[in-house]
């Protein structure tokens, strides 16, 4: 394995650490993949920083599950740049679960071999 391989397996597996913390609502592990200056896009266009949006997912919304369709990875000196396909499937509070499908680009820092993510920015793909 090249070291350049190495650090894309880094990358994902620091995207994958993000999804599970979601689903189990682990904000301290999260806040931890979160680069401070982090900027994060929803699909109706709304954009929070990074305490804001930890303070959301204290909120009644639960991720239940991140499936990720397509994942592509692009490395460019200490920043890393994935984008693909992301089904998200949540609840709100105790409604019934839901899906959305989006397309996906995130950006992500490497400091000392440590991933955080400084910017999320999630597009709603239209069913067909």
């Amino acid at each position: 394995m090249t070291a350049q391989d190495a650090r894309v397996e880094a990358l994902l597996a620091a995207e994958q650490a993000r999804c599970d913390a979601l689903v189990e609502r682990d904000i301290d592990r999260l806040d931890a993949l979160l680069h401070p200056d982090l900027t994060h896009t929803h699909t109706p266009g709304n954009t929070e920083d990074k305490k804001r949006y930890l303070s959301l997912l204290r909120g009644p919304m639960q991720y239940l599950a991140l499936d990720r369709r397509e994942t592509n990875v692009r490395l460019h000196g200490a920043t890393g740049i994935l984008d693909g396909v992301v089904v998200t499937t949540g609840r709100l509070g105790s409604g019934d679960p839901m899906s959305l499908e989006t397309k996906v680009l995130q950006v992500w820092l490497e400091d000392d071999g440590d991933w955080r993510m400084v910017a999320f920015q999630a597009t709603r793909v239209d069913p067909r």
